[in-house]
């Protein structure tokens, strides 16, 4: 009985309400494993807005009320959600130390982190099915997703060294003194080297140039801090195994990943010569 604008409205807030009112009720069960502000409170924003990008980028038919409202369900109640966990994957990033007790902490493995993977994935699955419900050129809106995907994971990558420092080393979780830790200073420079050299092999195999030179970029951030940090620095066993370290990926990266050739466009058909055809003897 109401109007189609209206029940289109309906059939969103309704969704965020839903939505909204389990991550409390999921926030407040993962709150009662510890006393303190940690990883679980953070990830108990992160989980349900997750799964629910991913199931709206799924493209098998889902009943009503998606079948019925599906660019509701699909577009209108998801983008704000995207947005808000992206938001949340760098608040999350940045100020938490991956603090999850009981449990100790790992590296990729720990609650916080892979919520945050699950995050940025949800995000980065759903908006290239978003594409097709925008009026946005496909190139463009692939171009964009990975940027921001590519970005947010240096970000991660580099919080991930920082918080292992932190429980690994007792490195207190203040941006000044993580930075003034040669130990982190050393982590830095290797993982950034390794995330180098990751998208050099990648843009070397699959001939993107572009990839190759993002890749080339970091390598020349990791050689300027390497002379203006590292260097600078009174020597120790950090700033060696930095230096060595750093080395040996850059002579794996000239043998494996050299810079891949520009693409070669296919010549119109004009321009080929015609074809030799031999005389038959009759």
């Amino acid at each position: 009985m109401l109007p189609a604008r209206a029940l289109s409205t309906a059939h969103v807030l309704g969704c965020w309400l839903l939505i909204g009112v389990l991550a409390l009720e999921l926030r407040y069960g993962l709150l009662l494993l510890s006393e303190q502000y940690n990883a679980w409170r953070w990830l108990g924003w992160a989980i349900l807005p997750s799964v629910y990008l991913l199931l709206m980028a799924a493209p098998r038919n889902w009943p009503w009320p998606v079948a019925a409202f599906a660019r509701e369900y699909r577009l209108y109640a998801a983008a704000p959600l995207a947005l808000l966990m992206l938001i949340w994957f760098w608040l999350a990033n940045g100020v938490s130390d991956g603090n999850a007790e009981p449990l100790p902490y790992v590296p990729l493995i720990n609650p916080l982190e892979l919520g945050l993977l699950i995050a940025l994935f949800s995000v980065y699955v759903w908006s290239r099915s978003a594409v097709a419900e925008l009026s946005i050129r496909k190139d463009y809106a692939a171009h964009a997703s990975q940027l921001i995907a590519g970005v947010s994971l240096f970000a991660f990558c580099t919080a991930l060294v920082t918080r292992a420092a932190h429980h690994w080393a007792g490195i207190p979780f203040e941006l000044d003194l993580l930075l003034e830790s040669m130990l982190v200073q050393a982590g830095l420079s290797i993982v950034w080297t390794l995330m180098a050299l990751g998208l050099m092999i990648g843009g070397h195999l699959r001939h993107r140039r572009e990839v190759w030179l993002i890749g080339a970029a970091l390598i020349a951030l990791v050689v300027a801090k390497l002379i203006f940090v590292e260097l600078s620095n009174r020597g120790g066993l950090a700033r060696i195994v930095s230096f060595i370290g750093v080395g040996v990926l850059l002579l794996v990266v000239g043998y494996f990943a050299p810079l891949p050739p520009k693409r070669v466009e296919a010549a119109p058909e004009a321009d080929k010569p015609a074809p030799e055809t031999e005389g038959v003897s009759s």
